[in-house]
């Protein structure tokens, strides 16, 4: 294209001229051939309109934004057939925003009764979002969109925090996949009314994408999505609204959780579900392990579920506020564990609360951590906290509903993680059955 005169615009030749190829409509296959190769479209997924029926570009070359890697120097531009792509995003719940009803493809090109086909790696690169998500469990999913074709415009996260017994100032792990892949920051302490709220909503997304973010978002923001807002959640809604909905399904010892893809609205986790998968929880599997499994699956099927939407594809479900449960932040008093609890519920409460906060309890007056902990096939007349056994390499005590749990791996106050043989070196001599050790 280095060779035009200056005098002619890139947007005032025909579309095949500008991806390199000038002929006339008596060669369409050999427009398609080079079409396909810039865009890496299959021949079936390239049904294209004749060219004159295809509007030109409107934007104009910038060589301070770089666009896709074909084009380089170039700024993202709308698609030719931005009518079709408009109507393909329609979901059901924007179109009932917007009070617009979703053309055919033949009202759309009835004056050439053509028809177009986009493959889902174009809507992909043609789709633009704002990723908002801090911890382990968010970066997979912005990795996977970065690397699907998804144009992440900017990543909005919570600030950098200082971490461990130094304080070390630490960035979260979406803002580092973030810098790594040279996309802009926005860290606001909090969101509402913010500069990196103004600037999120200038940037006019078609998708804002959330997973564990952990502040609410005001409905300006969500509207500024041109197609919808939609948001990662960590549990089979209506199951578990609220920020901890990992924790409380291992703590009430449920066999299975999950990943639902919903709309996002004001009102906390309570938007029309898009798609949802669920996953079992083993009797070893803690908050870490359930985390790094969640955060594949929703990886996968928001990847799933986002061509869907953008296509129009998917009735969204609303959640039924009959079955609604909540799951709130875990508070500080909530790690003692009340050993009138079950053994079984006891270990859920331990799982639950790791790899942190960790649950505790008072031995021998001591503050101890539990870390791992095992439930006895054995039944015990003692109170609970009583020790019911002991010897060089296990101790065992009492809990509720005549249950008995072993300690395996514990931790007192000023101390390291300990087994509980190293614990006992030295201390188990001094242990009484039946003596009340725990509280």
């Amino acid at each position: 294209m280095d060779h035009l005169p200056s005098s002619v615009k890139r947007n005032q030749l025909p579309l095949g001229a500008r991806f390199g190829y000038v002929g006339g409509p008596a060669e369409p296959a050999a427009f398609g051939r080079t079409f396909r190769q810039r865009w890496g479209a299959s021949e079936t997924s390239c049904l294209l309109p004749h060219v004159s029926a295809i509007r030109p570009f409107q934007t104009v070359v910038s060589s301070s934004k770089r666009g896709p890697d074909h084009l380089p120097g170039l700024a993202r531009r709308p698609p030719a057939n931005q009518d079709l792509v408009d109507a393909r995003r329609l979901t059901a719940k924007s179109r009932e925003r917007l009070g617009t009803v979703r053309p055919t493809t033949s009202s759309l090109f009835k004056a050439n009764q053509q028809s177009v086909k986009l493959s889902e790696s174009m809507v992909q690169d043609m789709t633009s979002v704002i990723f908002m998500g801090t911890p382990k469990f968010s970066a997979p999913i912005l990795s996977s969109l970065i690397d699907h074709g998804y144009e992440v415009l900017a990543v909005v996260t919570q600030p950098d925090r200082r971490v461990g017994r130094k304080h070390v100032l630490t960035a979260s792990p979406v803002k580092e996949v973030a810098v790594a892949h040279g996309i802009e920051v926005l860290q606001p302490q909090k969101i509402s009314g913010s500069p990196e709220m103004a600037r999120a909503i200038e940037l006019a997304p078609d998708l804002i994408v959330t997973a564990a973010f952990g502040q609410f978002l005001p409905t300006k923001l969500l509207k500024a999505a041109k197609v919808a807002a939609v948001n990662v959640h960590a549990s089979l809604l209506p199951k578990y609204r609220g920020g901890a909905p990992v924790h409380y399904a291992i703590m009430n010892g449920d066999k299975e959780t999950g990943v639902s893809i919903m709309f996002m609205e004001k009102k906390m986790d309570a938007g029309d579900v898009l798609a949802q998968r669920a996953i079992p929880i083993t009797d070893q599997d803690d908050v870490g392990t359930m985390f790094d499994k969640l955060s594949d699956l929703g990886r996968d099927l928001l990847l799933e579920t986002l061509p869907k939407l953008l296509a129009g594809e998917i009735t969204p479900v609303p959640q039924d506020e009959k079955l609604v449960t909540f799951s709130p932040t875990i508070k500080s008093d909530e790690e003692r564990i009340d050993l009138n609890l079950s053994a079984h519920l006891i270990d859920c409460k331990v799982r639950a609360l790791r790899p942190a906060p960790i649950a505790h309890i008072y031995l021998n007056g001591v503050r101890t951590k539990l870390w791992r902990v095992t439930v006895l096939d054995q039944t015990t007349d003692l109170k609970p906290g009583a020790l019911v056994s002991h010897d060089k390499h296990h101790l065992a005590i009492a809990t509720g509903e005549h249950g008995v749990l072993g300690l395996d791996e514990i931790q007192p106050a000023g101390k390291p993680k300990l087994s509980i043989t190293d614990f006992l070196n030295g201390t188990s001599d001094a242990l009484t059955i039946g003596e009340q050790v725990a509280e």
